[in-house]
Formats: C-alpha cells, structure tokens, sequence
C-alpha cells in the first residue's frame, strides 16, 4: 500500500486452504524486499522472497523440505528459517492419520548474496607465525 495513494498491490496468496496456513511476511531491514512462506503443491511451505522495486517474487527453498518462519538479520544480508525434514507424514491435516505424528525443525540460515562470507563457515585454527627479530652487530670504526 501506498500511503499518497491509498492503492494496494497483491504480492501473493496462499493457493490451499490449510489450518496452520499463515504467510508470516517480513520486511528486510532496507524495505526493499519481503520475505514469506508459502504453500507449494507438496503441501510444503518454501520461503519466497518479493522485490518491491520490480514486483517479482522468488522461491528461495527447493521445496524438499517444509520451510517457515523467515526473518532477516539486521544487516539483511542473510535471511533465517525453520524447516523440517520430517514434516511429510503431518501433511494430511484433515483425517487423523497425523495427529500423533510430531514434527522437529531446525534453524537454517541463508546468505543471500555471493559476495558476502557465511556466517558458520569454520575459521582457521592455525596460528600466524611470529617474525623472528633479526640481530645485527653494531658498526664500530676503527681508525688507524
């Protein structure tokens, strides 16, 4: 929505109705982008990201796993999620075949350009070497 004009613009919907279906949108700390989660054909939620400048959404998950929750850090160089690999057999929401079946997820961090370095890549353990002083001997003269 555009506060001059009062015209709002859809970004996206969520194509299944679904209990637990909320796209829990974010702004990335720049308002250029908005990152959500939204359902797939898998009944998988993937994180989706929207550029307000040109209107164009992305799916930055692949969809193999069920992905929710987004939020950016503070920089907006990287955007955090939860996802779970073992959501598959709580996807038939509407009998009760998965009411027992509990879900586990786990806190993913992606890095949203190339340029910039992971925030979890190992660090070198190795210690710089240390110069060695180089002794001289003083000048004397001698004089004849």
């Amino acid at each position: 929505m555009t506060i001059a004009s009062s015209a709002t613009k859809k970004v996206d919907t969520e194509r299944y109705a679904h209990p637990t279906r909320s796209m829990n949108p974010v702004w990335s700390p720049d308002s250029k982008w908005i990152a959500y989660a939204r359902l797939l054909d898998n009944q998988f939620k993937a994180i989706f990201v929207h550029n307000v400048e040109t209107g164009k959404n992305t799916q930055l998950t692949d969809g193999l796993a069920d992905c929710i929750s987004p939020d950016w850090d503070e920089s907006g160089k990287y955007l955090y999620f939860l996802a779970s690999t073992d959501f598959g057999l709580s996807t038939g929401w509407l009998d009760m075949s998965s009411y027992n079946m509990p879900v586990t997820r786990g806190l993913y961090c992606m890095v949203l350009s190339k340029d910039d370095p992971s925030p979890l890549a190992p660090k070198s353990d190795e210690e710089e070497a240390k110069k060695k002083a180089v002794m001289t001997r003083p000048q004397t003269r001698k004089t004849l």
